[in-house]
């Protein structure tokens, strides 16, 4: 759903949202056999996905030299999957304290919520035809809480493994203000745009017994340049270094169940990747 007002010539807002529900079902099965051993695998999947995306955009002129636009973005995410594994024969012996039994059962119940924040501020001065600065103001933050309880199968029974090393209870919190400059030089068939942004980021995980922060500001600079040789040739060149960081889920700190021999931990003091592009 869509709505866009043009209040006058010079003043536009728009609004957008979009609404997104799924459901998704799975069963796989594998059978191996050797002359010593037949091992049945099954696994099950239900997964509920419900989605809230929604755009606010404002445009203002205010001269030939100077415009003005202002963006929030704002998206939620609640998915809630559960998983289930069930073998005639016991599987993460060194994990799961399986004891006498012929059913062997694992499961996980998930659910993840998230929230995320874009708020972005923009003037544009266009002071001749040759030389224009863009100023930017943003924010983002995102905003995360992970639930996983993991269970498994004793004489056909559904007991917590939470005294072994799994389930999760995460808050995951990260805010990033930001503060940009770009300057553009266009120069015949040449243009060129230097920009500079001061970054500030804030990572906070709360665990049931535990806090972990982390902030730092970081500079990044991002230059293009263009050479347009005809309307259908042209050379291009663009370098960018950017922060960024993971999702919550790589934060957790105790077990997660990925497949029948697969097991997934994360890390707690995890920083953030800086990488280079061009």
């Amino acid at each position: 759903l869509s709505a866009d007002y043009r209040k006058n010539k010079n003043t536009t807002f728009n609004y957008n949202i979009q609404l997104a529900a799924t459901n998704n079902i799975a069963s796989g099965d594998v059978l191996s056999e050797t002359d010593r051993l037949t091992r049945e695998l099954n696994t099950q999947n239900d997964v509920d996905n419900f989605g809230l995306s929604q755009l606010f955009e404002f445009h203002k002129t205010f001269n030939k030299k100077q415009k003005a636009s202002f963006a929030f973005v704002h998206t939620f995410n609640k998915e809630t999957p559960q998983y289930e594994w069930y073998s005639n024969q016991s599987f993460l012996g060194s994990y799961v304290p399986w004891q006498n039994t012929q059913n062997f059962g694992l499961k996980e119940i998930k659910e993840v919520t998230q929230h995320k924040l874009q708020i972005n501020a923009k003037h544009y001065w266009l002071a001749n035809k040759k030389h224009h600065v863009y100023t930017t103001f943003g924010f983002n933050g995102t905003y995360s809480n992970v639930a996983i309880k993991n269970e498994f199968l004793n004489s056909n029974a559904w007991e917590n493994l939470n005294d072994f090393g799994f389930g999760h209870q995460l808050k995951y919190q990260l805010n990033n203000p930001f503060l940009g400059i770009e300057y553009r030089f266009i120069y015949k068939k040449f243009t060129s745009t230097l920009g500079a942004f001061l970054q500030y980021y804030y990572l906070r995980n709360k665990y049931p017994s535990e806090i972990t922060s982390f902030s730092t500001i970081k500079f990044e600079p991002d230059l293009k340049m263009e050479y347009e040789f005809n309307s259908s040739e042209k050379v291009q060149f663009h370098y960018v270094m950017n922060n960024s960081y993971l999702g919550a889920e790589n934060y957790t700190n105790r077990w997660q169940v990925n497949s029948f021999n697969t097991l997934f931990k994360g890390n707690a003091i995890l920083q953030n990747v800086q990488y280079h592009q061009a």
